[in-house]
């Protein structure tokens, strides 16, 4: 729109201007604010207080409300017109001009620096977006039943002097709110009637902060994105107001001479009252249950324009304006709208409600009082077309602020940028890491994070033992600043940028093997000069091998002596045949503990044929205290002092590998074959079970030195 379209006119029209409030949505310096305030609210109890209903911020933690303060661009002045107005109409404060700058009735704005918390730049915008209020009011409409493009304001205050004003002076700007709040990408327009503060403009300072490594020009970035964001949310609650969907001009005087200077709408009117006179019945009105049908619609939407549409539709079907009340009353009499007769709204008619007989009151299907048909004079009711009261008011604010502040949390989840702080690596005491931006429609090119990462070093008790701080370029970060100790612990990242830290999952650090206690070789070699070990097993009937039976059920024993050990710290390896039977061993132990033993023997002893191939691990030694000095015993002793109910011994527990194989042979025609062993492994085929069968050891090694 050109400036010259705004101000043909005299400055004698201007003055007249200067008397009123026009067209803002609610108050702009009070309700819109606090508006805003509440759909923040609502969105920290989302992602603040453990529900993380929006999944993408579990690791997000908000600092919207701390004292961190972001120093940026603010209105410092409000007024109708921004100096830059009044300078392209030729309206200039120098002596000969027809305003004076210094006049208190706020005829111009004024931005300059100011600071604020997070929180406060976003309330803030709630109050900016309507600044400068000439210029604000006409852009702030959008009328979902209008084709795109023709969906701005079109409707002429129905009152004289306003009225006249309009059709000459404050021509149509042929922008609606939606478009005017969110922008084009991209466009970086400075004139005066350019909005500097749009949704696209603030996903853009949003990337900058990112990107940005000097602390102080991120805040500035951030300063502007959150006043940004809060534009855009003044915009979500315009749409879950009923006048602003439904191209219902409706300025309103200081001096409430309506016939002439204004033609207010009730709702906005009386909003602003009772937030003045009843504050906690205001505050109460966003206390209620978002519809549930507008809820789901809206969940899974991405995009800005989307949701703002949802709103302004739902808003539009479901409430009446004062001047846009129609349809066929109780009596049968049909009444058209005040404004635009000719184009009546379909939803919600007067024929669609309940008649409420005590209050005289209209009630659409959703419970909301919509309008009433008498009005009081002396206590005494008297019949009249049906308006919107008081109590009307209150009935449709319920309805609207928790729809209202549903839809704004989900419009400032879709403003942050969703990532992802990873450690990717610990090498010694070098770290790895990567803050991950994950792309979506509202940030379709990929942010690469630059600026400061902290990181922490805690113990297992989450106590912080290190914290400092890394660079990070391009997403990418390493550092070896950190002193990795041999405890162990956990390490996390983050970052933080306008109040927003995002962490990292905890990455565990590994405690660091301690070597193993050698066993002192006092003299000559090392052996192990016992080898014992049970299993019971089922044979597939009686063995007869050599001199004994076996029945199909028994024990069957290994037993090893003297196998000759090369001794190095900790550790052991050796051999020995026994006529064709092979035995190796390997492994490592401690003072305290057999760590590791590996035992694997072939061959045939007498009648049997066997092969045993097994792996024990952590055998705490016995009898520590009264061993010879130049031996150790290690043993397992499961069927000694143990409630079996309980299974406080698990023999499976400390043999990660056990494979028995044997077969006897009787007169060179008949086998047996060993078909069921315990220690729950498996072998043959079977499941082995733990079974107190008798109180010797089921496993013992034994060394000597």
């Amino acid at each position: 729109m050109k400036i010259k379209d705004i101000f043909s006119i005299s400055a004698l029209v201007l003055s007249a201007i200067i008397i009123l409030v026009l067209f803002t949505g609610y108050g702009n310096k009070k309700v819109h604010p606090d508006l805003n305030a509440m759909m923040i609210k609502k969105f920290l109890e989302k992602n603040n207080k453990g529900d993380f209903s929006q999944k993408e911020f579990r690791k997000y933690t908000f600092f919207f409300e701390q004292d961190m303060k972001l120093k940026g661009l603010g209105v410092i002045k409000e007024g109708l017109f921004s100096p830059n107005d009044l300078a392209a109409a030729g309206v200039v404060g120098d002596a000969g001009a027809v305003i004076d700058y210094n006049t208190p009735l706020n005829i111009y704005c004024e931005e300059g620096t100011a600071e604020m918390t997070p929180q406060g730049w976003i309330v803030h915008g709630g109050l900016a977006a309507d600044v400068p209020e000439v210029p604000a009011s006409l852009r702030h409409f959008y009328d979902p039943t209008r084709n795109v493009g023709d969906r701005y304001l079109t409707d002429i205050a129905n009152s004289k002097l306003m009225g006249s004003l309009q059709k000459y002076a404050l021509t149509n700007p042929h922008t609606d709110g939606i478009e005017w709040a969110i922008g084009q990408p991209g466009d970086k327009s400075n004139d005066a009637q350019s909005h500097q503060f749009t949704w696209e403009r603030g996903k853009m300072w949003m990337q900058m902060a990112l990107q940005e490594a000097k602390d102080d020009k991120r805040n500035e970035f951030m300063a502007r994105a959150w006043r940004a964001l809060g534009e855009t949310l003044h915009m979500i609650a315009d749409n879950g107001c009923p006048p602003h969907v439904r191209n219902d001009a409706h300025p309103s005087p200081i001096w409430r001479n309506n016939s002439w200077l204004g033609d207010p709408d009730p709702y906005e009117e009386l909003v602003d009252i009772i937030r003045r006179d009843d504050p906690e019945t205001f505050v109460n009105f966003a206390s209620g249950l978002p519809d549930n049908d507008l809820k789901n619609k809206i969940k899974d939407m991405k995009k800005v324009r989307d949701l703002a549409h949802a709103l302004a539709e739902f808003t539009n079907k479901n409430f009446v304006t004062n001047q846009t009340i129609s349809g066929v009353d109780k009596y049968g009499n049909k009444h058209k709208q005040i404004i635009h007769p000719e184009n009546e709204y379909t939803s919600p008619l007067l024929q669609q409600m309940t008649y409420n007989q005590d209050d005289y009151s209209y009630i659409s299907p959703s419970g909301t009082k919509q309008c009433v048909d008498h009005y009081y004079f002396s206590k005494l009711p008297l019949f009249c077309s049906p308006y919107v009261d008081v109590e009307c008011v209150k009935s449709q604010a319920s309805q609207l602020f928790p729809n209202i502040t549903e839809v704004g949390a989900n419009v400032i989840g879709l403003f942050i940028p969703k990532l992802k702080v990873e450690i990717k690596s610990l090498n010694g005491n070098l770290v790895k890491g990567e803050i991950i931006h994950r792309k979506d429609p509202e940030y379709q090119d990929e942010i690469k994070y630059t600026g400061n990462v902290t990181l922490q070093l805690k113990n297992n008790k989450y106590r912080i033992l290190q914290e400092i701080k890394v660079q990070a370029h391009n997403g990418k970060f390493e550092t070896s600043g950190l002193s990795i100790g041999s405890e162990g612990g956990i390490l996390c990242a983050y970052i933080d940028f306008g109040g927003i830290r995002v962490q990292s999952d905890d990455f565990p650090v590994a405690q660091k093997a301690k070597e193993p206690e050698p066993v002192k070789v006092v003299s000559g070699g090392a052996y192990i000069n016992r080898v014992l070990i049970y299993v019971e097993g089922s044979f597939d009937n009686t063995l007869t091998c050599g001199g004994y039976t076996n029945d199909p059920r028994t024990w069957i024993d290994l037993e090893s002596h003297n196998i000759p050990i090369s001794q190095v710290p900790g550790k052991f390896k050796g051999s020995k045949r026994y006529g064709i039977y092979l035995v190796e061993v390997s492994g490592t132990f401690t003072e305290d503990e057999l760590l590791e033993f590996k035992y694997k023997g072939t061959g045939t002893l007498g009648c049997r044929e066997q092969e045993w191939d097994i792996e024990l691990r952590n055998i705490p030694r016995i009898n520590k205290e009264t061993d010879a000095p130049n031996q150790a015993t290690f043993q397992l002793r499961p069927y000694d002092n143990i409630d079996w109910k309980s299974n406080k011994v698990n023999m499976a527990d400390h043999v990660p590998r056990m494979v028995l194989k044997e077969v006897s042979i009787e007169d060179k025609s008949r086998t047996r074959t060993l078909i069921e062993t315990s220690w729950g492994r498996i072998v043959m085929g079977s499941t082995i079970n733990i079974s107190p069968k008798n109180q010797q050891s089921a496993l013992e090694v034994s060394f000597s030195w």
